[in-house]
C-alpha cells in the first residue's frame, strides 16, 4: 500500500463497500488505463515483451493467489500446478500457430 487510510471515516455500509473508497484509487485507475491504451504506441515491442507482458502475467498470478490465501484463507497447494498447466497450454498453442494474445487467454482457461 503506497498511501495511508488516515482520515477516511465510513459512516455507512454503502460507503465502506464502494469500489473506490479513496479518491486517489479512482485517479490511479484512470492513469493506469490511460497508460495501457498509450503503451503499444509509445513503447517498443522489445519493452512490451520483456517488461510489460511478464509483469502482467505475474501480477495476475499474484492476484489469484491473494484471492485464495488472503481473502478466502484457504491453502491451495496445487496453485503452482494450475499455473504450470496454463503455461503449458499457452506455449503449445503458440507453437501450433495460435497468436500470442489468444494463447495467453487459452492458457488461463484451466483455472476457470
Amino acid at each position: 500500500m503506497l498511501y495511508r487510510r488516515a482520515g477516511i471515516f465510513h459512516t455507512s455500509y454503502a460507503s465502506d463497500r464502494a469500489l473506490f473508497t479513496i479518491p486517489f484509487e479512482k485517479w490511479a485507475m484512470v492513469a493506469l488505463l490511460a497508460f495501457a491504451l498509450v503503451a503499444p504506441f509509445v513503447l517498443s515491442s522489445l519493452a512490451i515483451t520483456s517488461y510489460v507482458r511478464p509483469w502482467l502475467i505475474w501480477t495476475s498470478a499474484v492476484l489469484g493467489l491473494n484471492l485464495i490465501l488472503g481473502w478466502a484463507g484457504q491453502f491451495h497447494f496445487g496453485y503452482a500446478a494450475i499455473m504450470g498447466i496454463g503455461a503449458y497450454a499457452s506455449v503449445h498453442a503458440t507453437r501450433n500457430g495460435v497468436p500470442r494474445e489468444i494463447a495467453v487467454v487459452l492458457g488461463g482457461s484451466p483455472r476457470a
